[in-house]
């Protein structure tokens, strides 16, 4: 009646799969964890990176000022006003140069067409100026409008 039919035991089989999927599982996680964990860093590098890129620009803006400055007619305290604050450190000249470069040529040509309008307007070069050189040139040798010995 009763017969003996033994099965094999599975019980470590099923307890090797359950530890197998844990640790695929937890693999699995880990890899995610590191990929999130490399984007985040990569992600403060590119920050960084733009950061101190800005802060370059800021100091290269600031000795070009230094050079463009009188050309463009502006100081330092104009600068300061136009821009809407002081100027502290590299970032603040960053944002200056985002402000003003674009205006600095159309600052300079103003300061240009201003003092070629006052370089027509003065007498020794106007053309009676000129005219009058030439022609005391041709006379010969003049000293405060009065003609040397020797050269009657």
């Amino acid at each position: 009646m009763f017969a003996y039919n033994p099965t094999p035991d599975r019980s470590g089989e099923l307890i090797a799969a359950g530890a197998m999927g844990a640790a695929q599982t937890n693999a699995e996680a880990m890899n995610q964890m590191g990929q999130n964990i490399g984007g985040a860093l990569a992600s403060i590098g590119n920050m960084y990176g733009e950061i101190e890129g800005r802060k370059a620009k800021g100091r290269a803006f600031k000795d070009m000022f230094k050079v463009v400055a009188p050309s463009a007619g502006i100081d330092l305290k104009q600068l300061e006003a136009l821009t809407g604050g002081s100027l502290k450190n590299d970032i603040d000249w960053y944002n200056a140069s985002e402000t003003m470069a674009p205006l600095l040529p159309s600052l300079i040509n103003a300061q240009l067409v201003k003092g070629n309008m006052g370089i027509k307007q003065a007498a020794p070069f106007t053309t009676a100026g000129i005219n009058n050189a030439n022609t005391r040139a041709e006379e010969g040798p003049v000293f405060r409008g009065t003609r040397l010995p020797g050269f009657e």
